[in-house]
């Protein structure tokens, strides 16, 4: 037997002159699990629905892609949010563009798009201006510049000492910012 497992298919207002669209449409055939898009149009003769055009498209492929891309983006925000390591995204300026969740459990973090060798930012006073210096040599070139070291305050106000590796991916579409890895 087969079965749509789209819920209200056959009752949506088709009938009543509206092309349906729906997307990755499960359909079990004997045991063997398939998903297709698929396109409902109402047949007319004058303004009368007289049929239904189903147009369908196997989607199988590219459904079971989209699962797997979502299950692996879940399982690494969840090593991200779990992590003990820091990982903050700055612009060319020092602005953060992204942390990783870690960050906000451990630092005392700035809001989003501060700049975190700011006065107000997790780094020691002292440090700042070295901080400034590497994020500065980091950006004028491409991929890992040298590891410095910096203290960094944690939520409970004390200081800890971090040694961060900044890596130049300005250039680069998907991240577009030099990437500080910092671990204490």
């Amino acid at each position: 037997s087969s079965t749509m497992t789209e819920p209200g298919w056959q009752n949506s207002t088709i009938l009543s002159g509206e092309t349906r669209w729906y997307r990755g449409v499960e359909h079990d055939l004997g045991g063997v699990t398939s998903f297709w898009d698929l396109v409902l149009v109402p047949l007319r003769q004058d303004d009368t629905v007289i049929g239904i055009v189903q147009i369908a498209t196997d989607a199988t492929e590219r459904t079971r892609a989209e699962e797997q891309l979502r299950r692996r983006e879940r399982r690494f925000q969840s090593i991200l949010r779990n992590s003990s390591a820091v990982i903050i995204v700055v612009d060319a300026k020092g602005a953060m563009q992204f942390h990783t969740p870690s960050m906000r459990h451990l630092l005392d973090v700035p809001p989003e798009n501060e700049s975190v060798v700011a006065e107000n930012g997790p780094i020691h006073p002292d440090d700042v201006p070295s901080v400034r210096a590497a994020i500065d040599r980091a950006a004028t070139a491409p991929g890992e510049s040298p590891a410095f070291r910096c203290r960094l305050r944690y939520v409970d106000q004390t200081w800890g000492t971090f040694e961060v590796v900044p890596v130049n991916l300005l250039e680069d579409p998907d991240v577009e910012g030099i990437v500080l890895h910092a671990r204490d």
